[in-house]
């Protein structure tokens, strides 16, 4: 009967007069939605097995990641979501951007004795622009939460149909797992909401499992992303960015930046040993990504990610047969280069056509 009880609530949330108010809602925050952080990548051509490394703060770093939560009168996941937050902006350059976490669709005990998979994830907007403090972003991050958490039943098939797009909401995800009776986020929000899962799908993942005494981040970089020795300098940049947060909780994010030290610093030299990234590798990640995000506009016309890539290609064809040859360009071809080039959109979108 519990069983029965506990599938017919989903299925009221789903389609009944429940499913209007979690669509109003999810809509309303993921329509004109900020993109997930792009993360400068390796280009990895034979991956191997997962980046995964456990982040073990001691006793004493633990016990401060609970004041400082403490002193912004939030919980500990929000703090240290606030600081990932703050170590995405950085590696990533971007003010606004989306993160996942994921969470049980199981509460209370009609729930619990429910048969099947009742796992969603969320995804979950941050705005660090106007340059806040980490106290204040922390705040945020836990008002925005108990606000997903509240509206967590609508399957995320359901919400990334709402936002209107194509491609994955975000790549990156957090999430806590509290062992034992306590408090996840603040007294009011149960434990039983937080979901066991590393989200192994996604780019970048930290999940913090929490025992009480001792925090243990456990931190997952996809192999066909990011190169073990990017991975490093990524741990090694957030425990230093982690640190100084908690030296200071209520500093401002540009005080942070003011006073890196080397090992955060790295974060913005990019990929492993900091090479540059060639501007069409980074191309070829965007197509690859989002293929069909807007890429080119002009006027009322736009062409997105997967259209330019083939345009350019159709374009390069063009300059071949025109007898142009990669390396330098003898003066004698300027001119079958200048005829082959388009002008605006419509041109690049028929190159070649």
């Amino acid at each position: 009967a519990r069983r029965r009880r506990g599938r017919g609530a989903w299925r009221a949330l789903q389609s009944g007069p429940g499913a209007a108010r979690l669509d109003a809602f999810w809509r309303g925050l993921v329509t004109d939605a900020a993109p997930p952080p792009e993360l400068p990548i390796d280009r990895i051509d034979r991956p191997g097995p997962p980046n995964e490394t456990d982040l073990r703060l001691d006793a004493a770093t633990s016990a401060r990641v609970r004041a400082a939560a403490d002193k912004a009168g939030v919980g500990v996941f929000p703090l240290l979501t606030a600081v990932f937050q703050i170590f995405l902006h950085r590696w990533s350059g971007q003010d606004r951007f989306t993160i996942g976490t994921p969470v049980s669709g199981r509460q209370g005990a009609a729930d619990r004795a429910m048969i099947g998979y009742t796992l969603n994830a969320l995804p979950w907007p941050a705005d660090l622009s106007g340059n806040p403090s980490v106290a204040d972003l922390a705040r945020t991050a836990q008002r925005t939460l108990k606000a997903l958490l509240r509206h967590r039943r609508l399957p995320l098939a359901r919400i990334t149909a709402l936002a209107g797009g194509t491609g994955p909401l975000f790549r990156h995800m957090t999430t806590y797992v509290p062992v034992g009776e306590r408090a996840a986020v603040t007294r009011a929000v149960r434990r039983e909401l937080f979901a066991q899962q590393r989200g192994a799908a996604n780019e970048l993942n930290l999940r913090w499992v929490d025992d009480g005494e001792r925090l243990t981040g456990q931190w997952r970089a996809d192999p066909a992303v990011f190169a073990p020795e990017t991975s490093a300098r990524m741990r090694s940049g957030f425990l230093a960015l982690l640190d100084r947060t908690l030296a200071d909780p209520d500093a401002s994010i540009s005080a942070l930046e003011a006073t890196a030290d080397d090992a955060d610093r790295s974060l913005r030299r990019g990929p492993a040993a900091g090479a540059a990234i060639p501007a069409l590798a980074l191309f070829q990640a965007a197509v690859a990504r989002h293929p069909n995000r807007a890429a080119v506009e002009d006027g009322d016309r736009t062409l997105t990610y997967a259209e330019l890539d083939a345009a350019a290609g159709r374009l390069a064809g063009r300059l071949a047969e025109s007898g142009v040859r990669a390396g330098s360009v003898a003066s004698g071809q300027l001119d079958a280069v200048s005829d082959a080039l388009p002008q605006d959109a419509p041109q690049i979108e028929g190159a070649g056509g």
